[in-house]
Parts: structure tokens; C-alpha cells; sequence
């Protein structure tokens, strides 16, 4: 779910240029290279599998470092001579890899997709195999291995150089208003074929997720924290899929030209704070582009206003990143009046998804600090929503 495409004097050490340091990831990657990854598959052939596949002009991956980030992909940093490259893997299992598969084919024509429409994104890497007029798609390599059950696996595995960055996590006015325009021009981007990749924390999910853990007694408290926002959603929820004419005869109201009660577009799915790079010359990123989906536009808005501009020691300054956020989405790309008036329970929404999700990982994994600092913020979240007074209209 996190991801990062960044280095740091604290994440790469050897971006200051001290011998000591240097000769501490020499070691770190030498243990590093003997870690199962899936089956019998090791990083240390996966390595070699980069190595073999990538133009790197003869020079090998050195200074591997571990990004101890996220649930769904390892990264690692490494450095080909002077220039810093992540390297990222998804291991799926057999019920994902056709999808996995798609996505592996399709991420190129995304990635030239939105950088033609200006979305600023760090690109993969392409492989030595890749040439434009016969494959257009081969920017990842790929590992099969099995489970001990005898089950296939597949392991997608990616580079791209580094963008050197700070995540965007005390983000001003003008930062929200650049993000917010890049996420119009998200939603306005056409004729993609994209393979749905809804993220698995999605507020979408959020009626689904609460029944299925409806009888878990050790989830017990966040469940009745969350259940009168999951009850909200639940009436809000059909209306997703609504076409226009039910909604008319419902409510009596039309929709005007566009379709559907929520009009939905294609999506990022996911803008926190650690998916959005800003750099020593203003300059932005967008990462992640794994959670990309069809969906209503007015969650991605959402996603972003409570991951990204929430802030809770400041209620003044949550309003003002709020309304300069939604302001400049109307100016680029519309709201309707409804989308406006439901995003405060999306937002809340949200919170009680990522409450959810992270009470069920804790679970597994008590002594998780980023987990818990996950629970605790979304806790906070939907406290900080019941005192927030702000204009969305």
C-alpha cells in the first residue's frame, strides 16, 4: 500500500559519501542477497536477473539497501556507479496472476498515457528486450517459482531511477492546488483498458470488509467505532453504480450531462502523502500507479483530502487545504453539487477502512509500529471529523 521512489541522507546512507557508511551496506548486501523471496527464489538470483536484463553498461547492482515500506511490494535502492535505482517486487499468487500478467503488459501505455497528459510519474526502466515497434511492453522481468504445496507463484519484479524527493507530508496551499490539478488530469485521461487494481484498503470496500469481520470478537472496539459511519455509507453505497434514470426516479432530481450519480473516471486510488514526491526545486512526483482503477472521482478526491491535507492539530489550516483543494478540482475538471456534499463521509469512510485494515494486520503483528501508527491516525481521524466545520458545498 506504501511505496516510496525516493532516496534520502537517512534511506541511502550513501548519498553522503562516507567511506564507513559505504563499507556498512557492502555487508548489508551480502546478507541481503541470501533472502528467500518466494519458493526457492532468492534476492541474490533476482539481482542477477537484473543484472542480466538491464543496460547497465557492464556495471553491477551495488550498495543494495532494504525500503522497509509497505505490504504489497518489497523495494530495495541500489546504485549503478553514480546513479541511485529502486528496485520493486510483487510476489502473486495463482488466483492473481492473470491479472498480474495484464498489469505487466499494460503499465508502459499508462505510464506514456499520463505523461502525455502531463502527470509527473518516475517511469520504469525498460529491459534490454524492449524496442518500441515490436514490444511495447516490456519494462518488467518475471520469476515462476512454487509453494511448497506445489502452487505457482510469479514474481514481477521492476527498476526506475530515482527521483530525490521528501514525501509530501506538511504539504501548503500550493501544493495541494498542483496535486489536486495533476488529479484532474487523472480523471480526465481516456482509453486506457486498464485491468481493475481497486487497492485493497480502498474505502469502496468498506461494507464488504465489516461484514466479513462482523464476528471477530478481537475486533471487537474498532468495529464499534466505525459502525456508524459503515451504517452511513452502506445507504451511500448503492449509489455508485446507480444509473441515472433510477436515481431520477428515486429522488426526482436529474444528473444534467454526465452519467451516473457519481461520475467515475480513471483513478489513482491511493494520493498519501508517501505516494507524492516534491523536490529541492519544487518539482513533483506521483508514485504508485498499482491501486489505478475505473471508479467514482470524488473518492480519489476524498482518499486525498483525508490522507494528504487532514491535519489534526490544525483545523484552520485542514479547512483551507480542503476548500483549496476542491476549488481547484472545479476549476479543472467539475463537481457536481452531490459529489460535494457526500465528501465528508467519504473522508470518513476512509478512516474507518484504514481503521479496519490495520486492526486485522495487528493482529498478525502486534509490535508493528507502522501498522499501529496506521490505527492510531485513522482513530484520530474520525475523531477529528465529528469536530471539523468546514464549507464543502
Amino acid at each position: 500500500m506504501k511505496s516510496t521512489d525516493f532516496l534520502s541522507p537517512t534511506q541511502a546512507p550513501r548519498l553522503n559519501k562516507r567511506p564507513m557508511l559505504e563499507d556498512k551496506l557492502e555487508f548489508e548486501q551480502q546478507s541481503l542477497l541470501e533472502t528467500s523471496i518466494a519458493g526457492s527464489i532468492t534476492l541474490g538470483q533476482i539481482v542477477e536477473k537484473v543484472a542480466d536484463n538491464y543496460d547497465f553498461s557492464g556495471l553491477k547492482p551495488t550498495y543494495l539497501h532494504h525500503l522497509p515500506l509497505g505490504l504489497e511490494a518489497e523495494k530495495y535502492t541500489f546504485w549503478i556507479g553514480e546513479k541511485p535505482y529502486l528496485l520493486k517486487m510483487r510476489v502473486y499468487d495463482q488466483s492473481e496472476i492473470k491479472r498480474a500478467e495484464y498489469i505487466i503488459q499494460s503499465t508502459h501505455v499508462v505510464e506514456r498515457k499520463l505523461e502525455d497528459a502531463g502527470v509527473p510519474i518516475v517511469k520504469t526502466a525498460p529491459t534490454k528486450n524492449w524496442n518500441s515497434k515490436i514490444n511495447d511492453y516490456d519494462r518488467f522481468i518475471t520469476l515462476r517459482t512454487e509453494t511448497a504445496a506445489s502452487s505457482p507463484l510469479l514474481i514481477a519484479v521492476s527498476i526506475s531511477p530515482v527521483f530525490v524527493g521528501r514525501y509530501l507530508e506538511n504539504p501548503d496551499v500550493v501544493d495541494v492546488q498542483e496535486i489536486t490539478r495533476f488529479m484532474a488530469k487523472f480523471h480526465q485521461t481516456e482509453g486506457y483498458g486498464i485491468v481493475p487494481a481497486e487497492d485493497s484498503w480502498s474505502l469502496l470496500r468498506l461494507t464488504e470488509a465489516y461484514e466479513n469481520d462482523s464476528s471477530n470478537e478481537n475486533l471487537r472496539q474498532t468495529l464499534k467505532t466505525i459502525t456508524p459511519v459503515v451504517n452511513e455509507f452502506r445507504v451511500l453505497k448503492y449509489q455508485f453504480d446507480m444509473p441515472e434514470y433510477l436515481y431520477h426516479s428515486f429522488t426526482g432530481r436529474t444528473l444534467g450531462k454526465r452519467q451516473g450519480v457519481f461520475p467515475k473516471a480513471f483513478a489513482h486510488g491511493d494520493l498519501h502523502p508517501g505516494n507524492i514526491l516534491k523536490g529541492a526545486t519544487g518539482e513533483y512526483r506521483i508514485l504508485d500507479l498499482g491501486c489505478m482503477d475505473y471508479q467514482p472521482r470524488v473518492v480519489d478526491l476524498a482518499i486525498f483530502l483525508a490522507q494528504t491535507c487532514a491535519n489534526f492539530g490544525d483545523t484552520e489550516k485542514t479547512r483551507e487545504l480542503f476548500q483549496a483543494s476542491i476549488k481547484t478540482y472545479e476549476e479543472n475538471n467539475g463537481l457536481t453539487d452531490h459529489e460535494k456534499s457526500v465528501l465528508p463521509l467519504l473522508i470518513r469512510a476512509n478512516y474507518a477502512m484504514f481503521a479496519l485494515r490495520s486492526a486485522e494486520l495487528l493482529q498478525e503483528n502486534p509490535d508493528d509500529q507502522e501498522i499501529r501508527d496506521w490505527h492510531e491516525r485513522s482513530i484520530k481521524g474520525l475523531e477529528f471529523m465529528q469536530i471539523l466545520e468546514w464549507n464543502h458545498s
